[in-house]
């Protein structure tokens, strides 16, 4: 007896062990699990709202707007200073005769006050070549999200096809089951053991699969997707004209790398104006209050001075240019990069159109065997079972090329998915 489950990425293991005891379900269940019902739509929605990844990528574009809003600060690090004294003033000294001042006596020295305003004068430039940068930066991690977004929707959608595809052979086995109880004849029981045996191991491939699905979405619960719709998605015609650098430039990992370089550039301009020097800048008064001088025998007055002053630092760090070459390789890495995606996403795109065409072909030749083998009206298990091994073969085509679909689609930038309503 054959019985043939084919996916792109998961070979299910089914056991034909027969027992005289084997339960035959007539409606599609898992023990210890509660089923809710979830089309592709709803659940990548859910996936859209509480996946992990899609969170931390959410961050990301909150965090560098936030360095965007620091680094458009403008860098002039104002300060006050005010310094006061001396403090000698509690201890008189005596004062010595000298040329022109026969006379001794005691004097003090007053306190004064010094103010003192600072900060820096940035360099022509730099400002903005900051703010540039973080808008790179910005543009990135958003562009980041948003194809991070599309890469865990292909996941998802991916797991969420295997599982329906589960879901829908059950079922074909279960018709095929209630053709047989209905026209029973020799060779009836042993059929019905068989296809328990079937169902039972899908509903276990089911559990883990849809496990997997939750895994998606952050949740730990035995609550299981249980996926609607149907992988009988209509064939579609593509040509190697259909590939060209218009449609690869909305690759996922071209757009990236173009995110990349702006980022790159920006860095490139945001390395030379910092090599250029920033003017300490300050301005002083300082003001003596009035005293009284025994040795001049008078009452000084209040004494104000100002001043101001520029410090123009030596830029010794200027005579390495590691800095600029740095930055000026990083971008030839990306340029490389871009390249060599761009040949990449040529050679990518006609090997899934190979694998497309080639699953068009199984697609049409399993629906051809479908409709001519469900002509035969014949009332018995035999017929019964070959119709159900010909619709299980139909289900595995529609998913293999259903898969194939998405990959060629996502080959030259195209990330909608197929209605499976």
């Amino acid at each position: 007896m054959k019985y043939s489950i084919l996916t792109l990425s998961i070979a299910c293991g089914l056991s034909f062990a027969q027992t005289p005891s084997t339960p035959r379900a007539s409606v599609f269940a898992v023990e210890g699990s509660n089923l809710y019902t979830t089309s592709l739509n709803d659940f990548l929605s859910k996936v859209t709202e509480t996946n992990a990844v899609l969170s931390t990528k959410k961050l990301g574009v909150a965090n560098a707007l936030a360095a965007k809003d620091m680094m458009s600060i403008p860098n002039i690090n104002p300060s006050i200073t005010l310094s006061r004294g001396s403090y000698n003033n509690k201890f008189p000294y005596q004062t010595y005769p000298s040329y022109g001042y026969p006379w001794g006596g005691y004097m003090t020295t007053p306190q004064s006050n010094t103010y003192t305003f600072s900060g820096t004068i940035e360099g022509w430039g730099k400002r903005q070549s900051r703010i540039e940068y973080a808008e790179s930066e910005v543009n990135k991690a958003q562009i980041d999200s948003a194809l991070t977004l599309k890469d865990v929707e292909g996941i998802a959608a991916f797991g969420y096809i295997d599982v329906l595809r589960l879901k829908l052979i059950w079922q074909a086995i279960q018709n095929s089951n209630n053709l047989i109880t209905a026209y029973k004849d020799s060779e009836s029981e042993a059929a019905l053991l068989n296809h328990a045996a079937i169902q039972r191991s899908i509903v276990g491939d089911f559990q883990y699969m849809a496990l997997s699905l939750n895994s998606i979405i952050g949740v730990g619960s035995n609550d299981l997707p249980n996926p609607v719709g149907t992988l009988n998605v209509a064939p579609r015609n593509y040509s190697p004209s259909d590939f060209n650098r218009e449609a690869f430039e909305k690759r996922s990992d071209l757009i990236n790398a173009r995110a990349a370089l702006k980022a790159a550039e920006a860095s490139i301009d945001l390395t030379k104006k910092s090599r250029r020097i920033d003017i300490s800048a300050s301005a002083w008064f300082n003001e003596v209050p009035s005293y009284y001088s025994a040795s001049y025998a008078m009452q000084m007055e209040t004494a104000q001075t100002s001043g101001v002053s520029l410090t123009f630092p030596i830029p010794v760090a200027n005579l390495s240019n590691g800095a600029l070459i740095q930055a000026s390789n990083n971008k030839t890495q990306i340029e490389i990069l871009i390249k060599d995606t761009l040949a990449r996403a040529s050679v990518e795109a006609n090997q899934q159109l190979i694998t497309y065409n080639a699953s068009k072909v199984r697609l049409l030749d399993a629906q051809a065997l479908r409709d001519a083998t469900v002509k035969d009206t014949t009332r018995t298990t035999k017929n019964f079972v070959r119709q159900r091994e010909v619709e299980v073969d139909l289900i595995d085509a529609q998913t293999f090329h259903l898969k194939s679909l998405i990959q060629l689609m996502r080959a030259i930038g195209d990330y909608s998915l197929p209605n499976l309503n």
